[in-house]
């Protein structure tokens, strides 16, 4: 696996190039150099950019918008409202390889990271999910907090339940 960052705000415009045919120009010269990843860069990729990675072949990163944000109620169930959407809405594409919930990521996830995790698996069981990867917070007051991140793997016990998955037993 090759991966590259793949962030949907450019110097020059701001955004994500808006036509399909830039879009699609874009990840056909990351996947013509060699790259077969994508993690997205702090936002969700759009349907259209998944759609151009399901086609390609590229391995998508799902980032959720959630980091920088600081702990609270209400943070945390807009955090798991928010997932519960793009996940539901995007779980379909093939190229979606993993969800990650941030980087860089605020007091909301270095509190709640574990929660978090264990609401996206409720929503795909069959996908990998990220969290608090390599999470240092520093706040107002000079507390400096750390977590070097959380895997929530897919496991034999939930790809079973897929017939379409065939299940080799010297697999960890």
């Amino acid at each position: 696996i090759r991966g590259v960052n793949f962030t949907s705000v450019y110097p020059a415009t701001g955004v994500l190039p808006k036509d399909e045919k830039s879009l699609l120009a874009e990840l056909t010269q990351i996947k013509n150099t060699g790259f077969n990843l994508i993690k997205s860069g702090g936002v969700p990729l759009s349907d259209a950019a998944l759609d151009i990675c399901d086609s390609l072949g590229l391995f998508v990163i799902q980032e959720m918008p959630i980091y920088t944000q600081r702990a609270s109620k209400n943070a945390l169930e807009l955090a798991k409202l928010f997932i519960e959407k793009i996940i539901e809405h995007q779980q379909t594409h093939p190229s979606i390889f993993a969800w990650s919930l941030g980087s860089d990521n605020g007091t909301l996830m270095l509190e709640n990271g574990t929660k978090l995790l264990k609401h996206a698996d409720e929503f795909d069981e069959t996908r990998v999910v990220f969290s608090n990867l390599n999470s240092v917070y520093i706040d107002c007051e000079g507390e400096f907090k750390s977590d070097t991140g959380k895997i929530l793997g897919v496991t034999h016990e939930k790809v079973s339940m897929y017939n379409s998955h065939k299940i080799l037993p010297k697999m960890n």
